[in-house]
């Protein structure tokens, strides 16, 4: 992946580790190595941030994400956008964790949801229509799990 750049807020950098090396035919890739580095979660987890400071990560992490967006949108990127949407199995696992299971949670939490029926299955609608449209096909980035 060419460079996102850093994003720097109030001390903390965000940004993509260098890759020295990818062969495609094996899938391997050698990525940089940064020590004494503390990811997300662990921040998060040692609860060791001002309210501030979490501000300026969530900041720093919307820039790095919007660079990312507009990094996939690129001409030059077209390539990777037609490979990315030539992947239907990863699309329609998506789809069925992201909007299939969240309608069927309201069955699970009827007393939270139910009132939300209408949105959710308007929301996998959508989802399932973007899909359908290839030429409307993004680069995304993955979802933030922190684990159990």
């Amino acid at each position: 992946m060419a460079s996102l750049g850093v994003v720097e807020n109030a001390g903390y950098a965000i940004r993509t580790p260098h890759l020295y090396y990818f062969d495609d035919k094996t899938n391997i890739q050698v990525q940089e190595y940064v020590p004494d580095t503390v990811d997300l979660k662990q921040h998060a987890l040692a609860q060791s941030a001002s309210e501030s400071q979490y501000l300026a990560i969530g900041r720093g992490l919307g820039e790095w994400l919007r660079n990312l967006h507009e990094w996939g949108q690129l001409a030059e990127q077209s390539a990777l956008r037609e490979q990315i949407s030539a992947d239907l199995s990863m699309q329609s696992l998506k789809n069925l964790i992201n909007y299939t299971w969240l309608v069927d949670r309201i069955e699970t939490y009827p007393a939270l949801l139910s009132d939300a029926r209408a949105v959710f299955e308007e929301v996998r609608a959508m989802a399932k229509a973007e899909v359908a449209d290839s030429s409307a096909h993004r680069i995304i980035h993955g979802d933030f799990w922190t684990g159990k």
